[in-house]
């Protein structure tokens, strides 16, 4: 079903844009970029002008283009979107503290990091391996090692790796974007930065928990043992088909337009690999229902890809949850 829908990525739709994107297929991400320019940045303006609207602001931004942005800043971060790359890292530059992501940090953490640590406890800081992971505790520990020691453990991590370029503009990156918001106004900068700093921090680490909530110990260097995918979901036609995050894994550079065709033409080996996959649900209600033990909802939705009962399905699902220690599996 994901093949063939209209894509919700943007809300309005804005005459010239696609002479800027090198790619025709980009056309809804750039669409969304300018629906953001003209709602976003004013709406921050008017805060500043007048605090009482601050609420309003941060909410609406948050319901109607957080999952919009972060997603087409990720997919923006593999691929060249705008005819010269220089514009797409000023772009970024300029809007993305709006929604709470600092300066030049995201290639480093998520491309360099996260995809060549493959999720694994000691290449990845973003690893989910070491927790008990239907536990609130846990996820709690997880996201506030983030919000508050990233600042450092990133920059020691480029450097340990010799990315010294990006271990300095990481370092410039943080300094620029604390430097900016304790100069501004401290009452409207608190909902225009302050707030979305911590909301898209707990939104970002709660996505990425619950991609890499479930992982077979026997093969957590593979991309169809350490996370699965969601198909068929609304949320896919929001967030560039984020739901095939075993494919994306697979190949981090394929289009993300291409996705969906590329796990219909490898459901044989989905099946072989016995992945996981849902349907009609996305990651963040898996990672909710996981938490809340609603087992029964969450097989509902599990598209079976070998003769399981549904308690041998649960009882898989619970053993997937443990954490992992020690280095174990095959890649893929």
């Amino acid at each position: 079903m994901d093949l063939n829908v209209k894509r919700n990525e943007y809300v309005f739709r804005l005459p010239l844009l696609h002479y800027l994107v090198r790619d025709p297929r980009d056309f809804p991400l750039i669409q969304m970029w300018g629906n953001v320019v003209l709602t976003t940045i004013p709406s921050a303006l008017l805060v500043y002008l007048d605090p009482v609207f601050g609420p309003l602001y941060w909410l609406g931004n948050l319901i109607l283009w957080q999952e919009r942005w972060v997603l087409g800043q990720h997919f923006t971060a593999h691929r060249q979107v705008l005819r010269w790359r220089i514009l797409d890292h000023i772009f970024l530059t300029l809007v993305s503290p709006f929604f709470g992501i600092p300066y030049w940090q995201y290639y480093l953490h998520h491309v360099i990091m996260h995809h060549r640590g493959n999720n694994r406890h000691r290449s990845d800081l973003s690893s989910t391996e070491p927790y008990q992971r239907d536990n609130l505790l846990h996820f709690l520990h997880y996201w506030l090692r983030f919000l508050f020691c990233i600042w450092v453990e990133l920059p020691l991590y480029a450097w340990r790796k010799r990315r010294y370029d990006q271990m300095i503009y990481a370092l410039l990156g943080s300094f620029g974007y604390f430097l900016l918001l304790a100069y501004l106004d401290c009452q409207p900068t608190f909902w225009v930065f302050w707030l979305p700093l911590l909301s898209s921090s707990l939104t970002l680490m709660f996505g990425n928990w619950s991609q890499h909530i479930f992982i077979d110990p026997t093969r957590t260097k593979s991309a169809f043992g350490n996370s699965y995918s969601c198909i068929n979901t609304p949320s896919n036609q929001r967030s560039f088909n984020d739901g095939y995050h075993t494919e994306h894994h697979l190949k981090p550079d394929r289009h993300w337009s291409e996705l969906p065709s590329s796990f219909a033409r490898k459901i044989q080996l989905y099946q072989n690999e016995d992945a996981i996959v849902f349907q009609g649900i996305d990651f963040f209600s898996v990672g909710f229902l996981v938490f809340q033990n609603n087992w029964e909802n969450l097989l509902d939705h599990m598209v079976t890809t070998r003769p399981r009962t549904r308690e041998e399905k649960k009882r898989r699902l619970i053993e997937l949850l443990r954490p992992i220690t020690g280095d174990s599996g095959r890649a893929a």
